[in-house]
């Protein structure tokens, strides 16, 4: 029987769960090396492996913002999740243009 009502949960990262962002960008640096990947999947890890231990801290800074309400620092322009998506969309859309052709 579903429910009367409509529940939601919002789940955010503890600090320890920030602090598994550099193992996960390893595994998936590992990953992309040494499995069949397509491009659209392992852009983001390339970027996370290019950009190095500095691009990697910052995206834990703005983890850790995000889920448990540190200040950020003073960056401008787009976030690190933001230039990763917008990397995996760029990819996805000259794959389907050229899909057309």
């Amino acid at each position: 029987m579903p429910a009367a009502h409509k529940q939601k949960v919002i789940y955010s990262l503890t600090e320890r769960g920030v602090e598994l962002l550099p193992i996960l960008a390893a595994m998936s640096a590992w990953g992309v090396k040494h499995m069949p990947v397509t491009e659209e999947l392992g852009i983001r890890a390339k970027l996370l492996t290019d950009g190095g231990p500095k691009l990697v801290a910052r995206f834990m800074d703005e983890l850790r913002a995000e889920h448990l309400g540190t200040a950020k620092k003073g960056r401008r322009g787009p976030t690190v999740r933001a230039a990763l998506q917008a990397a995996y969309e760029a990819v996805v859309a000259r794959k389907g243009r050229r899909a057309k052709r």
